[in-house]
């Protein structure tokens, strides 16, 4: 778990303050929403994936590029939308992010 956050405590810390930004928004949306529109699965989801993104920036920048993708996804395929997760929106947006990445 140490060599995770890069072995040191800033990267464990900016891994958390990702999950923070990332479950605190999403947390926000369930409690207004009072859990209409995202389940509270989405807000632990929100966790992994913040310390997943490494830091804050990366972590709204991961929602950025969710949001495309579902964006994308609802516009090509408009019959499907509602029977689609936000969990495969953000881990494809984290998977296409780890892909720009690395190139």
């Amino acid at each position: 778990v140490w060599l995770f956050f890069g072995g040191s405590w800033q990267g464990a810390a900016s891994s958390m303050l990702g999950a923070v930004t990332i479950s605190g928004l999403f947390l926000l949306i369930f409690t207004l929403s009072k859990g209409k529109w995202i389940g509270f699965g989405d807000v632990k989801l929100g966790v992994a994936l913040g310390l997943l993104a490494g830091g804050p920036l990366q972590a709204l920048l991961v929602l950025f590029v969710a949001s495309l993708l579902g964006s994308a996804f609802i516009h090509f395929f408009p019959k499907q939308a509602f029977a689609y997760p936000i969990a495969e929106r953000l881990l494809k947006g984290k998977i296409s992010l780890a892909v720009v990445e690395l190139g």
